[in-house]
């Protein structure tokens, strides 16, 4: 398991949870593993990670890990080149012509978070539809 890996799990973990004690909470985020240490040790690291972006701050010896303010808070700034922009707008776009919506098509030079939010719908349908033909 990786940094990157335990990182989602964990803002996944912050999503419905406001503190993260390791000992009362590793096994919720990642219940099977080989090496309870390795484990252990891979979640500090992301936790640091968390704490160096300032998401959250360690309180007690690092035995409690406490959002610094409500997850749904907090904004990341995306930067893309014109390429990816072109990309992703052509996709939503053509989708939306694919189902007759016109309604949710997207400007390539201003992408914003509902269409980041849109593609993200899309490709949930497109997975809903391949573990349907398995």
């Amino acid at each position: 398991m990786t940094i990157l890996d335990v990182n989602n799990l964990l803002f996944d973990w912050y999503t419905n949870n406001s503190t993260f004690k390791m000992d009362r909470d590793f096994k919720k985020i990642v219940p099977i593993y080989e090496d309870e240490d390795e484990v252990k040790k891979t979640i500090e690291l992301a936790l640091d990670q968390l704490i160096e972006a300032n998401l959250i701050l360690p309180c007690k010896e690092k035995e409690y890990y406490i959002l610094t303010k409500p997850f749904s808070a907090y904004q990341q700034t995306l930067e893309i080149n014109s390429w990816v922009s072109a990309y992703v707008a052509s996709q939503i776009n053509d989708f939306c012509s694919l189902i007759g919506d016109d309604q949710d098509k997207c400007d390539a030079s201003s992408l914003t978070e509902k269409d980041l939010k849109n593609l993200c719908h899309i490709i949930d349908y497109y997975k809903d539809a391949l573990s349907k033909k398995e």
